[in-house]
């Protein structure tokens, strides 16, 4: 299996006061292709996968102290759609 990839996301958002919270809108850009090969007993394959380039994206980000912050974004796009929570803590 080989993989090349070029990801880049692109984010705007909107601080709500001074509640720590934010608004996040933006999109991302996938280039992929995925080549995998293989064989399955006597039988050769070769499958070939690609992105479609930009999804949507919108989401809301927290930060509760200096040094923790939350999100959760949604995605979505032509070939996928999904939703990502990160947790972070800043030393």
């Amino acid at each position: 299996m080989s993989l090349d990839a070029l990801v880049v996301t692109p984010l705007i958002g909107l601080n709500i006061g001074d509640s720590g919270w934010r608004i996040v809108v933006g999109g991302q850009y996938q280039d992929y292709q995925r080549q995998l090969k293989g064989q399955l007993g006597d039988i050769r394959f070769s499958a070939t996968q690609t992105s479609s380039r930009w999804s949507t994206m919108v989401g809301m980000q927290k930060e509760f102290t200096d040094n923790w912050e939350a999100s959760l974004m949604a995605q979505s796009g032509k070939t996928r759609e999904g939703f990502t929570f990160m947790l972070g803590k800043r030393f």
